[in-house]
């Protein structure tokens, strides 16, 4: 049986002085999905998420939240644009769980492991104003994934960025796929589709023409598990860190345990680098975004 939807919109729509920017359509988003929602400029796609993240009043129809752990479903939302602020990361994501009602402990120790899965956490204490469009980009969908939303919800998430940076952002959102979270993202641009969309939406002039669903071409990855001594820790932060070094999808270091995904075609290259700087291995295996396959598993020890 399916999950409750996250958010269900019934015959919803929405008028500009008159002047009609979205027609009636019937949708649900449900837990486990990647809504691309695509079309030209104009064709309505802002108007739909800010619909789905409550920021705009329908003019007709219905939008219905549903619950989570016997709560309402909570939603993250990343606009299009991300301004150069003079806050340093830290005190900007601080101040956006505070003012989202976070416990400051809990939301410290949530902004911490996010920095690190992003790999900004060594850009902690800069002033985002000194950031590139890219890193402003993981600010900006991090601010959005602090409160461990049901559903993340993202205005043009990859406009604009290098090719480079577009890889590095499809891994991390394909993570926080796997643990749980629903994510819808607007754009016009196709090369991400077969990358993260479960299901595409096409909207033109305000109209839904196509709901279909639609199979991620995912990359074969390898989760990799280490023990890295307090003694290596700052060697291997550094490798994690160094963007000129590619192949690493997603990586977390905590306690003197390093998980992470690299693609498999780079794995063997990262294994050697991470040994070198001091890390053991534990564990490799292979995956697809999913669990370890079935004598895809190699252990370390």
């Amino acid at each position: 049986m399916s999950p409750s939807p996250i958010i269900k919109l019934n015959d919803a729509c929405k008028s500009y002085e008159g002047r009609t920017v979205l027609y009636p359509l019937t949708l649900d988003i449900r837990s486990g999905e990647t809504v691309a929602v695509v079309g030209t400029n104009g064709s309505g796609k802002s108007t739909l998420l800010k619909i789905l993240a409550g920021l705009s009043r329908l003019t007709g129809g219905s939008s219905t939240v549903g619950t989570s752990g016997g709560k309402a479903a909570r939603f993250g939302f990343a606009p299009d644009r991300f301004p150069k602020l003079r806050f340093t990361a830290i005190e900007y994501l601080s101040h956006m769980a505070a003012i989202s009602g976070m416990e400051k402990k809990s939301a410290g120790q949530r902004i911490e492991r996010l920095l690190q899965d992003f790999g900004l956490d060594s850009y902690a204490e800069l002033q985002i104003r000194h950031f590139s469009k890219g890193m402003l980009q993981k600010i900006n969908v991090i601010q959005a994934a602090l409160g461990e939303p049901d559903l993340l919800l993202l205005d043009e998430p990859f406009s604009g960025l290098d090719v480079e940076t577009q890889a590095d952002l499809y891994g991390k959102l394909a993570r926080l796929r796997e643990d749980g979270t629903a994510i819808v993202i607007t754009g016009h641009e196709n090369d991400w589709l077969p990358r993260l969309a479960t299901r595409i939406l096409s909207l033109k002039e305000g109209r839904l023409l196509d709901d279909r669903q639609a199979a991620v071409e995912l990359a074969p990855l390898c989760a990799v598990e280490c023990r890295v001594p307090e003694s290596a820790a700052e060697t291997v932060m550094a490798l994690l860190n160094r963007p000129e070094l590619p192949g690493m999808v997603s990586y977390s270091l905590s306690g003197g345990k390093l998980a992470c995904r690299i693609e498999s075609a780079r794995c063997d290259g990262w294994l050697l680098r991470l040994l070198s700087g001091g890390a053991s291995v534990v564990s490799v295996a292979r995956t697809y975004g999913e669990e370890p396959q079935d004598g895809q598993r190699r252990d370390g020890r």
